[in-house]
């Protein structure tokens, strides 16, 4: 409820024809616990847990091993996240989570390369293929577990929630915008390391980068958190929660539409959509145009999208006060 609260409070849901009270929504599930429990540490997480026997393996163990796609990256914009380079393109600060997110690119693990360990992201909706060795893939504990396990809901996404609720002034929370924002990044780096640890997954340090404890490496992130840069605080709540529900892309693509955070490269677009940014929405399967062509039809002319693009054209409603925000 939470979350779904949060997700509309971007529009009014009256107007939209949605009789919805979100704040007061939120005060009542916040105020009252006895009534709506919610979760209190890492051990609530909603998730699910594979066997590791077919068919129930994780669905990217699947797509890497079974169906053998070497092509399944993390993204530049997580790695410039979580990867802070100075003017000369020289690594200043690494939020540890990175380990556990990615892989160090096949180039740099390459003895006779003789390269450091990197850590380079792929361009999303990209022209054209990289060079599949200089690219990091998704982290062990999710590419390489076949008992792994996909996150739905974390207590650390709720820290994030209950921060962007106190910064709209919900005071039923029980504390400001900055408790909760530190107490989301702690609890993200514990989950990671934590599941690192169980599933014994390799961390490959850049060179000359230490890995502290959990505690000490969440510390550091927190303590370089900038209130005072373009966006103030909903900036550094949307990027910290975008960091920490990696691997759950239906929501974080979700929320960065209906906040405009994090920021993020243009998306090219691929050779399709060359220079349209990121997709509006996910398009109506081909199956509605044959077989529910009525209906399909009217829906494409009341979102005002293109023929063949509908990716674009009208955005999704709890999205249409909201514009992206892509770096300079």
């Amino acid at each position: 409820m939470a979350r779904y609260y949060t997700r509309l409070n971007k529009v009014n849901t009256f107007e939209a024809g949605f009789e919805i009270d979100v704040t007061g929504g939120l005060k009542k599930i916040f105020g009252n616990p006895a009534d709506y429990p919610m979760f209190e540490s890492n051990e609530d997480d909603a998730q699910l847990m594979y066997t590791g026997s077919q068919p129930y393996v994780h669905p990217f163990y699947s797509n890497r091993y079974l169906d053998n796609r070497e092509d399944f990256a993390v993204s530049k914009n997580l790695v410039d996240l979580l990867q802070i380079k100075d003017a000369n393109d020289n690594i200043s600060f690494i939020d540890k989570r990175l380990y556990v997110y990615a892989k160090p690119t096949p180039q740099s693990m390459d003895e006779e390369e003789n390269i450091p360990v990197e850590y380079v992201g792929q361009i999303n909706g990209a022209t054209a293929p990289p060079a599949l060795a200089t690219i990091s893939r998704i982290g062990n504990i999710f590419r390489d577990q076949p008992a792994g396990k996909s996150f739905w809901m974390t207590y650390s996404e709720l820290q994030f929630i209950k921060a962007e609720a106190a910064l709209n002034g919900i005071t039923d929370v029980g504390g400001s915008p900055q408790f909760f924002i530190e107490e989301g990044i702690t609890s993200s780096f514990m989950k990671q390391f934590s599941e690192a640890s169980a599933y014994q997954a390799p961390i490959v340090p850049v060179n000359g980068h230490e890995i502290k404890t959990v505690a000490e490496d969440a510390a550091e992130v927190i303590a370089r958190l900038d209130y005072s840069k373009e966006g103030g605080i909903i900036r550094v709540i949307m990027e910290q929660k975008y960091i920490s529900i990696f691997s759950n892309g239906i929501e974080g693509y979700a929320e960065l539409r209906r906040t405009g955070w994090p920021a993020i490269d243009v998306v090219e677009g691929g050779r399709k959509w060359p220079g349209k940014g990121l997709p509006n929405r996910f398009p109506y399967p081909i199956s509605e145009s044959r077989t529910n062509s009525a209906n399909y039809n009217k829906a494409v002319n009341d979102l005002n999208i293109e023929q063949g693009n509908l990716i674009y054209g009208g955005k999704m409603w709890f999205t249409n006060n909201t514009d992206i925000n892509y770096k300079n």
